[in-house]
């Protein structure tokens, strides 16, 4: 979590299967970050590789499954002020036991992005209860969501850190190329960090995406969902997966390192 600005180049190129069709995106000034994709062309909107299973409907008791259809335009997250999202978190302990929390983000507004000129978002607000919170600014455009700014606060409303992306930093690539088993591909960006009392930092990432299936059934407490599974390298090393489901949103993250875990218990789509 972190802040400042500071524009660099990046560059994502995707390898993985050939594709002809273009999953259309919910936002749209950006491309995120310069994108692009040698994994195939686009023309149009049709279904892609893992649709989300269930479409828009609400998971607010977390109870129902969900097991076919979802639209072809369908956003792998989709956005509208209100929307919210409830995980249920995991955290190994040394002893060997585990601490349970959870994670409520919620879609506030359309925005533009403090510290980008020109560039509109959309605004979210995460609340981890007992630890802090955190607003996000994410657009999606036609290849992709990506994230443009996140700033960290202490639950009494100090600030803890604050990044600023540059160009931008994926979320997911959604072009049908690009959420086929084994695709791949590399995206470079800048991230600037500022916390209180201190100098700016600013730190250059290569982060490699590779779809490990991009229709792989899940089941979460929200639910049963046909999930687009990813894994995310920080250079040679492998630190994240995640589960996205068309219309749904994000279902399940691990992170490797710590085997940490968040599963969706519920979702509101009002």
């Amino acid at each position: 979590m972190k802040r400042l600005w500071l524009w660099a180049a990046c560059s994502i190129v995707g390898c993985g299967a050939p594709g002809t069709q273009a999953d259309g995106g919910a936002g749209g000034g950006q491309t995120g970050g310069g994108l692009s994709s040698s994994g195939g062309g686009s023309s149009g909107g049709g279904s892609a590789g893992g649709a989300a299973a269930g479409g828009t409907t609400a998971g607010g008791t977390g109870g129902g499954s969900s097991t076919a259809g979802g639209t072809a335009q369908a956003s792998f997250e989709p956005m509208a002020p209100g929307w919210s999202w409830t995980y249920d978190t995991t955290d190994p302990l040394a002893d060997g036991g585990t601490q349970l929390g959870s994670k409520i983000v919620t879609v506030q507004t359309q925005e533009a992005v403090p510290g980008k000129a020109g560039v509109t978002g959309w605004k979210l607000h995460t609340l981890v209860p007992g630890s802090q919170t955190q607003l996000t600014w994410q657009e999606e455009s036609s290849i992709a969501i990506v994230r443009h700014r996140d700033d960290t606060f202490l639950l009494d409303g100090g600030v803890i850190d604050s990044t600023l992306y540059a160009p931008s930093k994926i979320r997911i690539r959604t072009v049908a190329a690009d959420v086929m088993t084994a695709a791949t591909y590399v995206e470079n960006y800048a991230e600037t960090v500022t916390q209180p009392g201190m100098q700016p930092s600013t730190a250059t990432r290569m982060i490699t995406w590779r779809v490990i299936n991009g229709a792989e059934q899940i089941t979460v407490p929200a639910g049963t969902f046909t999930a687009v599974h990813l894994e995310r390298k920080r250079g040679a090393t492998a630190d994240k997966e995640y589960w996205f489901v068309r219309g749904v949103g994000k279902v399940r993250e691990l992170a490797i390192g710590t085997n940490r875990v968040e599963v969706l218990r519920s979702y509101t789509h009002p």
